[in-house]
């Protein structure tokens, strides 16, 4: 009989285990997954502002008026750059639940900065 419940215990013990296991690998490819979109998004958003700074200093040391980069796209390269602290947010409430809870509670919390959300109570 002991030997039975040993086995038991030991079956189930292995299996808790494995489910913990399990949890947390998903909760690792989750967060991998997630980096993963904050890094391709970076780069996506930067990479032109630096290239463009990079061709540009290049033109200067270089004396060479026509490959300078004009103002537009240099502006243009810059606000994509900044468009990247606009999508951190974004990219984090899609892919984490917990933050995005959190960002909720920020926006639409009693003390948050949308109150003017909520329904008054008259007294």
């Amino acid at each position: 009989m002991s030997k039975v419940s040993s086995e038991r215990y030991t079956s189930y013990g292995s299996l808790i285990k494995l489910l913990k296991a399990s949890k947390s690998q998903r909760k690792e490819k989750r967060a991998t997954k997630t980096l993963g979109v904050v890094v391709g998004v970076f780069l996506i958003c930067w990479v032109p502002f630096f290239f463009i700074n990079i061709v540009n200093a290049v033109c200067i040391l270089m004396n060479k008026e026509f490959c300078q980069v004009g103002f537009d796209l240099f502006f243009y390269s810059t606000w994509i750059g900044y468009m990247n602290s606009f999508m951190n947010p974004i990219i984090y409430t899609i892919f984490n639940t917990e933050f995005r809870r959190a960002f909720k509670a920020i926006l639409f919390g009693k003390s948050g900065l949308c109150r003017c959300f909520h329904k008054q109570v008259l007294v």
